[in-house]
């Protein structure tokens, strides 16, 4: 499915066809709110393979940092050339910070060996905000509630490319067209997740109740089958 074949199931069995400019070409008026609500929870429900993935990031020469969307947890960085492949060793910002004391910036450049999350929101800073004579001591000179970022120290020495992988966010519905693994796989469970944020403005406490159980009790036979396959692959690698 994509958003519009889930949209319109989704009017059929709410019933609220106000949300939808006319029942024939299903336009949006209002109810993609409730989808994207509906899958905003999910996400923060389940924690299986479905989640994970990889970004691909170019580190061109001199450049420490790189920034992706929808990253939920990091769990390996790799770095690569033309000619290997490697793990990149984890440091927190702390350590990193005392791996090198010197600004970022002013490191000499080198393959990066170690990775670090690190921060790219400043909040409640105005557009003002004193950075005189520090701002080469700023890891990311960026301010942004969308995006993470990570470090990789020292700098680059020449043009490598970055493979993060970890677990992510699916993609945000928003074109009629647009799909995502919901969409896709299970859409039924999206469809309910909606019904559950539809009964959540209604400020309607047993709907909510009603359709929590019925969602939980879908995932864990979803979450059933990717610990069953995630514990099989950890017995072939064993035995």
């Amino acid at each position: 499915m994509n958003l519009l074949e889930v949209r319109t199931q989704f009017i059929k069995q709410s019933g609220r066809y106000d949300l939808v400019v006319d029942t024939i070409d299903y336009v949006d008026n209002g109810a993609n709110i409730y989808i994207q609500r509906g899958q905003k929870w999910l996400e923060k429900q389940v924690d299986f393979a479905a989640q994970k993935g990889k970004v691909f990031r170019k580190l061109s020469s001199g450049k420490f940092y790189c920034t992706f969307k929808d990253m939920r947890t990091i769990d390996t960085v790799w770095i690569g050339d033309t000619t290997e492949r490697i793990k990149l060793e984890y440091l927190s910002y702390d350590e990193m910070v005392e791996e090198y004391p010197t600004a970022f910036v002013s490191t000499t450049n080198a393959k990066p060996v170690y990775w670090s999350p690190i921060c790219v929101r400043n909040p409640n800073m105005d557009s003002d905000s004193d950075t005189d004579g520090i701002v080469e001591f700023m890891d990311v000179i960026e301010n942004s509630d969308e995006y993470n970022a990570i470090v990789c120290m020292p700098p680059a020495d020449g043009d490598y490319h970055i493979e993060i992988h970890g677990k992510f966010m699916a993609k945000k519905l928003t074109l009629d067209a647009d799909s995502n693994w919901w969409t896709v796989n299970e859409e039924e469970i999206l469809i309910m997740s909606a019904m559950r944020a539809l009964e959540t403005a209604y400020r309607n406490s047993q709907g909510v109740n009603d359709w929590t159980n019925s969602i939980s009790s879908a995932l864990f036979g979803l979450e059933k089958d990717f610990i069953e396959n995630d514990t099989n692959q950890i017995v072939r690698l064993e035995g």
